[in-house]
């Protein structure tokens, strides 16, 4: 019987923290589930946990590993391979709380059922920043990041920064398709399947926190609280690194425009197209064309330094 749900785990290095998340699946208070594990090289004792799993987990699927490749091809490796109608990416350090698969099929099932199977849909949740020990640093992502999951469903915003980690999300089969493959643009697969849905599907989030989102030293990406005066400091002192940033999210947003531009609205077409044609216009003109399709940061510091860059 396949699985409704497949839960997509790219892992590295992670024997730290593997079991604590592989026990979170197990206490999940659903069923039909399988989990799809792919290795990027690890040299720890990861592919031995992963291995005990699969032997106690009928269905478990321990994808090819091979040679480093980092974790933008690993994620996109692990999300090709499903064939469920559900797919939730997992982070091999964090924990699940037991109602997270619940609770995303059903958001998910609820915007199917409003706008159809065939429409690309993307379900997510806020999530409790801990740290290595599972300690407590904020009991909201979204209050500790200083953002707002309503940005997440405005592509004007969205085109900007993300605002939901992959391993707080559920994705279908349609957004899946539309999405795949990850283009060499896309900055990672969480944040390039968020624009694939707000440009040519639709989303919804739960304020419930499902998920313990587990900082250590070892993140890829994380949670990076940044003060006022910390974020001066890093435009002053690194605005040639975040000017390059702000270049990537530019391309990124063009890779988008690129592959969808015939299904999204007008309003879609147009931010992107603002976004990410800097070299069609003069500096000024650009900026101009940003502004008016309302494109903006997560704050008003945030939002100066982003069209100064422009």
């Amino acid at each position: 019987m396949n699985p409704l749900v497949d839960i997509s785990l790219a892992t590295h290095n992670g024997a730290a923290y593997l079991m604590d998340f592989l026990g979170s699946l197990e206490s999940q208070d659903a069923s039909g589930w399988r989990l799809l594990a792919r290795d990027d090289g690890s040299t720890d004792g990861t592919l031995s946990l992963l291995s005990g799993f699969a032997r106690n987990r009928a269905g478990t699927a321990i994808l090819r590993t091979s040679p480093t490749e980092g974790a933008i091809r690993n994620f996109a490796e692990v999300l090709a391979a499903s064939s469920a109608p559900y797919i939730m990416p997992a982070d091999q350090d964090d924990i699940w709380l037991p109602h997270r698969i619940r609770t995303c099929v059903d958001g998910i099932r609820a915007l199917e059922g409003l706008h159809g199977t065939g429409t690309p849909a993307l379900f997510f949740t806020d999530l409790e920043v801990v740290d290595e020990n599972l300690h407590t640093i904020c009991g909201s992502f979204w209050r500790h990041e200083g953002l707002s999951p309503d940005d997440g469903l405005r592509l004007e915003r969205l085109v900007v920064r993300n605002v939901s980690p992959g391993c707080a999300m559920i994705v279908n089969r349609a957004l899946m398709n539309a999405a795949l493959p990850l283009p060499p643009e896309a900055l990672m697969h969480d944040w390039w399947l968020m624009m694939v849905a707000c440009a040519v599907g639709v989303m919804a989030y739960d304020v419930d926190t499902t998920v313990k989102y587990r900082q250590h030293s070892a993140n890829v990406l994380g949670a990076r609280r940044r003060s006022v005066g910390a974020r001066l400091r890093r435009f002053m002192l690194e605005g040639q690194k975040v000017g390059a940033i702000v270049r990537a999210t530019q391309q990124q947003a063009g890779a988008l425009l690129e592959r969808h531009r015939g299904l999204m609205d007008e309003r879609s077409s147009r931010t992107l197209s603002a976004y990410c044609n800097a070299d069609q216009h003069s500096p000024a003109a650009h900026r101009l064309a940003c502004l008016r399709a309302g494109i903006r940061s997560n704050g008003l510091l945030s939002t100066v330094g982003l069209y100064a860059l422009l």
